[in-house]
């Protein structure tokens, strides 16, 4: 086998999530002397397709799967897929894709000698059953991100083609920065001074915002000089709606602010004081990984992938679901005193560090690539 590996990472598309994150950040650290790299999405020319290729990968469409929203384009792109393949040679092939279709590794070991290592970042499993097992069959690495997954996958039967490697994080992009922090606080029309609560997530009923909005509601009574800031993508549905509407009904709405999706996330985080998300599950939890890289302690349930991340009473606390007096309770913990604000948030930092970076990530990766193929 050469000394230089020929790796190929798909993706669904690079539009800049927790996923995308992720793989720039592997891409920005690996080995090019060792590890030569392309990117095959099933949809290109998105805004993280550009970064992608400033570091110097190759970023092409591949498809090797149908999807919903099939059309005369997808069907070319799938028929060519296999003939693609064929010509590259891959050495090993790491998938990020969410997708369960078994498609995707069946053409690789039908067509090449290629290796397969998928990742699996959802605990999507019953949805399609067949199709989830027949893809970790034909995978001979699966990769957990969490022990949420861990454990879905040793319930299935795939314990021996496990290996734990945690998302990681670039420390230095996510940090504290007063002036971006105070910047986005006059922009919003935020007392400097003022103890500011934050959350970022999709709006989904699953998220709790309005769960926290809540929580909020209960504190903001006893204490003033207090805010509440939200930001992150939605949908305009009907869970969304409720939301505004709970806003515009509450007595402290002057105090409560959305500024909807952000594309400086170290800004918000460097604005508010505490991170909350009472989200009812988290396969992992990219942010709040995000908020105790820029020194903010985090308020979260005790469910699934927070339990691995957030230490109860060092770096923040946990919260009982879909309880709006528990959560109060615990923010209320940071009001009545603030300098746990300041040890938490250090802890925090000190923790993502040590076990969260993109550093660890990344050679975790590439140790793994090594050994999947010497195997």
């Amino acid at each position: 086998m050469n000394n230089r590996y020929r790796i190929l990472i798909t993706i669904s598309e690079l539009i800049y999530s927790s996923q995308v994150r992720n793989l720039y950040d592997l891409l920005s650290l690996i080995d090019t002397e060792k590890f030569d790299v392309e990117v095959g999405a099933l949809a290109t020319g998105n805004e993280a397709q550009a970064d992608i290729e400033r570091l110097g990968f190759k970023v092409f469409r591949l498809r090797l799967q149908p999807t919903r929203g099939f059309n005369a384009e997808k069907l070319l792109d799938l028929l060519k897929g296999p003939f693609i393949i064929r010509k590259k040679k891959y050495d090993l092939v790491h998938s990020f894709l969410y997708q369960s279709l078994f498609s995707e590794p069946f053409f690789f070991k039908l067509l090449t000698n290629t290796k397969y290592i998928y990742t699996k970042s959802n605990l999507e499993w019953d949805n399609h059953p067949k199709n989830w097992n027949k893809k970790s069959e034909l995978a001979d690495r699966i990769i957990s991100i969490s022990n949420a997954t861990d454990d879905l996958l040793k319930g299935k039967g795939f314990q021996e083609k496990i290996a734990k490697i945690y998302l990681g994080i670039d420390t230095e992009h996510f940090k504290y920065s007063k002036g971006k922090g105070n910047r986005l606080r006059k922009e919003n029309n935020i007392p400097h001074d003022a103890v500011v609560f934050g959350c970022a997530a999709q709006f989904i009923e699953m998220k709790e915002q309005i769960t926290l909005l809540k929580a909020f509601e209960l504190v903001a009574a006893e204490n003033t000089n207090i805010y509440l800031v939200y930001c992150g993508p939605n949908h305009r549905d009907d869970y969304y709606k409720k939301f505004l509407d709970e806003i515009d009904n509450s007595q402290y709405k002057d105090r409560i602010r959305e500024l909807g999706s952000l594309g400086d996330m170290p800004s918000f985080y460097s604005a508010i004081n505490c991170f909350v998300l009472a989200s009812r599950y988290e396969t992992f939890g990219y942010v709040y990984v995000e908020a105790m890289s820029c020194g903010i302690p985090v308020i979260a349930c005790r469910a699934a992938g927070p339990l691995e991340i957030v230490i109860d009473g060092e770096t923040g606390y946990f919260t009982e679901m879909s309880n709006p007096v528990s959560l109060s309770e615990q923010m209320s913990k940071y009001l009545l005193n603030p300098q746990l604000l300041i040890e938490h948030g250090k802890s925090s930092r000190k923790r993502v560090i040590e076990i969260f970076s993109k550093e660890t990530m990344a050679r975790k990766m590439m140790d793994l690539y090594v050994e999947t193929l010497s195997a």
